[in-house]
């Protein structure tokens, strides 16, 4: 404890604490702005409230950190370990978290605008609400993450791991989801106009209401999607994979399916009709 102390203290006193104790530590409302944290221990923290903002904490160990309302924007956490974490309503933009493990974390409301998470395990972390516009996702794992209501406007997600996650009434408005993996995710009423999901898994994922207008989804897997209600006029929609959809309330006004592989085109091949290419049984 008293080491524990001593850590704290030279913290306090010189915002340097590389590979420092800190576990159970109570920083709440700290000026640590520009902190040398790097590798430090951070269990059961307390940072409720603390200006933390341009901190280096590279990989540090945050598990379980009380982060709420915390300023963490401009930091390096590559590599830190995050998980269980509170970060609700944390500033978190502008930073590099590459390779950090969020995973089960709570983000809910907080801002991490063209921030880096790309290579992250953000696997059934909260992000309802969250601003991740502009962010880099790339290669992120997001597994049964709730991304409700969450703003994604020009994000970078390409080969992410969506698995079962919520996305409903999201943002994607312009973000890159090329080669990402949504497979039986709930994207429905989701705003994801202009989107590239050029060659995503979107095999039995919820769609319904969604607005898919001008998004570029040539050869993705769309195989046993609810498209029900969905939005995709002017989409591209080159040699994707129908089987099992009913398009019966699909809007496909302008939309480019050529090549489009259904569940009846081996023996019902695809007409074109004002500028569209329409299974012939969706008539």
């Amino acid at each position: 404890m008293a080491e524990n102390s001593t850590y704290i203290k030279r913290l306090l006193e010189t915002k340097q604490c590389k590979g420092g104790d800190l576990t159970n530590a109570n920083l709440s409302g700290s000026e640590l702005s520009g902190a040398e944290l790097g590798g430090a221990k951070l269990l059961f923290v307390n940072l409720n409230g603390a200006n933390m903002s341009g901190a280096n904490l590279s990989g540090a160990n945050l598990c379980f950190a009380n982060l709420v309302a915390t300023d963490l924007s401009g930091v390096n956490l590559k590599g830190a370990d995050a998980q269980g974490s509170n970060l609700f309503d944390a500033k978190l933009n502008g930073s590099n978290l590459s390779g950090i493990d969020l995973s089960f974390a709570n983000l809910v409301s907080s801002d991490l605008s063209e921030t880096n998470l790309s290579g992250a395990n953000l696997s059934n972390v909260n992000l309802a609400g969250a601003n991740l516009a502009g962010a880099n996702l790339s290669g992120t794992n997001l597994n049964g993450a709730n991304l409700g209501g969450s703003h994604l406007v020009g994000a970078k997600l390409l080969s992410a791991d969506l698995n079962d996650a919520r996305l409903v009434n999201a943002d994607l408005s312009r973000a890159n989801l090329s080669s990402s993996d949504f497979n039986s995710a709930n994207l429905s009423h989701a705003n994801l106009m202009h989107a590239n999901l050029s060659n995503a898994n979107l095999a039995n994922t919820n769609l319904s209401n969604a607005n898919l207008s001008n998004a570029n989804l040539s050869g993705a897997d769309l195989s046993h999607a609810n498209l029900n209600n969905t939005n995709l006029t002017n989409a591209i929609l080159i040699g994707v994979n129908l089987k099992g959809i009913n398009l019966a309330t699909v809007n496909l006004t302008n939309a480019k399916l050529d090549n489009a592989i259904d569940s009846y085109s081996e023996t019902q091949p695809l007409i074109h009709t004002n500028n569209t290419s329409i299974p012939v049984h969706a008539f």
